[in-house]
């Protein structure tokens, strides 16, 4: 027995009848190779070597002496040991062309994700998202992750203790605030504010006093507020007035005024009786300049061009009737320390008019909190909190898609109904930075979106919150949406169950995402409809996609149309699809998606389900610089879903595919007539199949390394090309193609051993009709069969191969090549050795060829049916070396034929 040498029987079990070897002498003349198309194989490579060019092993030139000389053998018959050896010129040992294995640095390049500080084992769970909302404002409260459910730290603009909604009247809980404070001063200790510091003339108003004072001091002061506006002066009117209610209803022309009350908690202008359901002062068209100051007004209207000042002025909206509890039309705003409840609408700026508020709390509208029309309409809200709307926080543009543009800072939108903010329409847009947005609701089956745009508007904000919407995080049906900084989870479907998305483009909104965070949506983290909908994302996570809604898959990423660019993305936990690719509808162009340096952690859910990492149904991938860690399924899968749509394509470049958990099938499966898979320097562990071509498609694969079941697989009528691949650790077959039309073709190809236990752990070997065509090949260790074919039009062609140490399998089986049941095994510049039993294998009407080469080390050279074979086609162009017998027409076991799977 030879040191390192594979299992093998006894000696004598390996003995040959002198028939054998009489037969063998016959066969091995200078005859020309029979053609075995009728065989059922062709021969490829005819003429690619010529007779007389037949090589010599060991120096042996005798070409009429083919029969070793060596002892009789003791064994079975008494048979004697012979070696076969062809004749030829003597041109030294045959050492075939070694393959081009992948090199390791060329293999699996790691994604170039800026915030993964390591990417060995576990850098997934150990992964740090990017910083998307800090730096906090300086007035919040920074709260640090919580993982696994908070990945990010987040920005809180109300203290630990939370959000004080029980305030008295005139005072609020401002965004950044510690509690409760009064909405600007606090109330003086007596009934007068203090206004020395505003020039104009004065005149004092007090609630309740007898008319008759001309109001030019406290001491005199008139009884209505009407009155102290009627008074004749230069220049500005400054109307002082008192603590007290005012049921008056004020009309202002062209004035320049400015109105102070002692606090907002104690001055109030109530509107007069029976006139209900208007504002209680209202500025007309031509007015120069118009101040509120520390006051409550039920109701302000401003229109035709007012400039209008509000200092500390509480809005009471609750008794308008219809339009807005402060209306600005045309003209401008500026309002700083202002607190808005009730109304239909809560502020409306309409025609033009431009409008800056500051510390702002704006809640319980019938309608909008704050609503902007007509083109050139501008706001400018800072510090501001808008709360329980029961429509949208912000409607820029509305349904009559004509708005303005809305600079927010540091804004808090809760509770509002239908969609937080909404811009839509062409000229309208939301930008700014430091916005939260939470617990959006949604009407019956629509809305819940917390950001929106629509038919053309832009949202572009930097360091966003959104959570708790429903139905959508953020939705840009058309338009424009950038987010930079943003965290956007806990999305839910409506009471319908429908929806639950993240963030949606789609109707061809241009979004981009920078250092995005999605998490826990439900139907998918992240979705693209539309042909001509484009999303550009950088630094995005997207993960722990639930299953709260009808969909059965929730990808992180869903691409159903349009276009999609993403550079260090991390994709997992999702519940399905990590990423789905698909066009809808089938005539719109194809959808593309490229993808650059990912981490995809892997889908989850069961087995049965058969998830995918990332399915490209029906599309145009490029996914380069990615490593995958799967849990389920499959890792990256190309198919065509309806089966006559357009086809699916998907480029896979510098990939490290990690497989684990149960069910774990293809890490790539190309399926469908017109998918087309490149693979380009990928490594694939622990899937049952590296590559998986089936249903027609075809997959091209350079520079690979496989561990997994099966190793590279071709079924259904499909094709695989690969190029400098090395497979090992596998179970059922390192390379197969499995019926008839599906073809393995290809360079460079190792072939290392199986997996512990495999069974039966074959090299390369087609089955059911398949075909192989391989060049430059190396199979090592491989268990039963080492390269051969199964079945009527099998075939398996390899050039300038090596076929080393094949071992047995579990029925005592082995071959370094084999032809079984109508296939055939082509070896064409060969040498196979130290196999544990038999070098070249035909039985059950197979076929073999071997052209320019070695058979050595192994108990039988060539183990031959008794009849029915052409014995020259595996002896006149092929030297047995070393071998302990060179024929045997003893039945042999022939090695397990692999599964050709699922």
């Amino acid at each position: 027995m030879r040191t390192g040498a594979p299992e093998r029987p006894t000696r004598g079990a390996m003995a040959l009848p002198w028939v054998a070897v009489l037969l063998l002498v016959a066969a091995c003349d200078d005859a020309a190779v029979t053609n075995v198309a009728d065989l059922g194989g062709p021969r490829p490579g005819d003429g690619a070597v010529e007779p007389d060019a037949a090589p010599s092993i060991d120096g042996a030139t005798d070409d009429t002496s083919p029969i070793d000389s060596g002892p009789v053998d003791a064994g079975i018959d008494g048979a004697r040991e012979a070696s076969v050896v062809d004749a030829g010129a003597d041109t030294g040992p045959f050492v075939p062309s070694s393959p081009v294995a992948p090199a390791e640095a060329a293999v699996a390049s790691p994604p170039v994700v800026g915030w993964l500080p390591d990417l060995g084992e576990g850098a997934v769970a150990a992964a740090a998202p990017p910083r998307v909302l800090e730096p906090c404002p300086a007035s919040w409260r920074r709260v640090a992750p919580a993982p696994p459910d908070d990945p990010v730290a987040a920005c809180d603009p109300w203290p630990a203790s939370g959000e004080e909604t029980a305030c008295v009247a005139g005072s609020v809980h401002l965004p950044g605030g510690a509690g409760c404070a009064p909405v600007g001063i606090a109330c003086p200790a007596g009934d007068w504010p203090d206004a020395s510091a505003i020039t104009g003339t004065r005149r004092y108003v007090r609630a309740g006093v007898a008319p008759g004072g001309d109001g030019t001091s406290e001491a005199t002061p008139m009884s209505r507020i009407a009155d102290a506006l009627a008074t004749p002066r230069t220049g500005r009117l400054v109307v002082v007035i008192a603590s007290g209610t005012y049921a008056e209803t004020l009309a202002l022309g062209a004035d320049d005024v400015v109105l102070v009350g002692a606090c907002a908690a104690r001055t109030r202008i109530a509107g007069a009786a029976g006139a209900a359901g208007g504002p209680s002062v209202s500025v007309s068209t031509g007015a120069a300049a118009v101040g509120l100051r520390e006051l409550t007004v039920a109701g302000i209207e401003a229109t035709g061009g007012a400039a209008l000042t509000l200092d500390a002025v509480v809005v009471d909206g609750t008794t308008i009737a219809d339009g807005a509890a402060l209306l600005v039309s045309g003209g401008s705003l500026v309002a700083n320390g202002l607190h808005v409840v009730g109304g239909p609408v809560g502020v409306a700026l309409r025609a033009g008019a431009t409008s800056t508020i500051d510390a702002a709390v704006i809640e319980d509208a019938g309608g909008s909190g704050i609503e902007l029309r007509g083109a050139g309409t501008s706001l400018v809200l800072s510090r501001a909190a808008l709360r329980d709307t029961v429509g949208a926080g912000i409607d820029d543009g509305g349904a009559a898609g004509t708005g303005g543009r809305v600079e927010v800072h540091e804004l808090v939108v809760e509770r509002a109904t239908g969609a937080a903010l909404v811009a839509a329409g062409d000229a309208a847009v939301i930008e700014g930075a430091d916005a939260i947005v939470r617990d959006t609701r949604a009407v019956g089956t629509t809305g819940g979106a917390g950001l929106a745009v629509e038919r053309g508007g832009r949202i572009a904000l930097d360091r966003v919150r959104v959570e708790q919407s429903r139905a959508v995080g953020v939705d840009c049906t058309g338009g424009s949406l950038t987010l930079r900084g943003a965290l956007v989870r806990d999305t839910t479907p409506r009471l319908d169950r429908t929806d639950g998305i993240g963030v949606r483009a789609s109707l061809g909104c241009d979004a981009t995402l920078e250092r995005v965070v999605v998490t826990r949506a439900s139907t998918a983290g992240i979705r693209v409809e539309s042909e001509g909908t484009t999303l550009d994302a950088t630094d995005v996570v997207v993960r722990d996609v639930r299953t709260t809604s009808s969909a059965a898959v929730s990808p992180a990423l869903d691409v159903r149309g349009g276009t999609v660019d993403g550079r260090a993305l991390v994709l997992g936990n999702a519940v399905g699809r990590a990423v789905r690719v698909l066009t809808e509808p089938a005539d719109a162009a194809p959808t593309t998606v490229s993808l650059h340096d990912v981490v995809m952690s892997g889908p989850s859910g069961a087995a049965s389900d058969a998830p995918a990492a990332l399915e490209v149904a029906v599309g145009r991938v490029l996914v380069e610089r990615v490593l995958l860690r799967a849990t389920t399924g499959d890792g990256f899968v190309a198919t065509v879903e309806p089966p006559d749509a357009m086809g699916a394509s998907l480029v896979l470049a510098d990939a490290r595919l990690e497989g684990g958990g149960m069910g774990i099938r293809s890490g790539v499966r190309a399926d469908g007539v017109g998918v087309v898979v490149d693979l380009h320097r990928v490594t694939s562990i622990g899937f049952q199949s590296g590559i998986t071509s089936r249903g027609g498609a075809t997959a091209h694969a350079e520079d690979l390394v496989i561990e997994g079941r099966w190793g590279v697989r071709a079924i259904d009528q499909s094709i695989v090309a690969v190029s400098r691949a090395t497979v090992s650790g596998y179970e059922v077959a390192g390379v197969l193609a499995g019926d008839v039309n599906s073809r393995v073709t290809g360079s460079d190809v190792t072939v290392g051993a199986p997996s512990d236990g495999a069974d039966p752990g074959a090299g390369i070997v087609a089955v059911s009709g398949g075909a192989i065509d391989l060049d430059r090949v190396r199979v090592e260790g491989a268990r039963g069969l080492g390269a051969g074919a199964y079945g009527i039009r099998s075939s398996a062609v390899l050039r300038d191969v090596v076929v080393e140490a094949t071992h047995l399998d579990a029925m005592g089986a082995s071959a370094s090549a084999g032809g079984y049941g109508g296939g055939v095994v082509t070896l064409v510049r060969f040498a196979a050795s130290n196999g544990a039993l038999c070098g070249v294998q035909v039985a059950d009407e197979g076929g073999a060829d071997l052209d320019d080469g070695q058979i050595r080390g192994h108990p039988v050279g060539a183990c031959m049916p008794a009849g029915g074979f052409d014995e020259s086609r595996v002896t006149d162009r092929a030297l047995y070396v070393e071998n302990d017998a060179s024929l045997s027409r003893d039945a042999r076991a022939v090695p397990v034929e692999p599964s050709r799977g699922p």
